[in-house]
């Protein structure tokens, strides 16, 4: 192995955190005008995987319904 790798490797240093708490905040698109949201609910609408058709209900629900 290389020195310059071998100085790397001594470099490495492993850690353990416990997580006691997650907090989470919705970024979606929130900072869009109504037209851009609904726009971009319609697109999301069309894709064939679940997760985008998921992720506009949840846009319908916690951002237009808000207005």
């Amino acid at each position: 192995m290389p020195p310059s790798v071998q100085r790397q490797i001594n470099g490495v240093v492993g850690l353990e955190i416990r997580v006691e708490k997650f907090e989470c905040a919705f970024k979606l698109s929130q900072n869009r005008n109504k037209e851009d949201l609904e726009s971009i609910i319609s697109h999301l609408k069309l894709k064939d995987d679940s997760g985008s058709r998921l992720m506009a209900q949840i846009m319908e629900k916690e951002i237009l319904n808000d207005e």
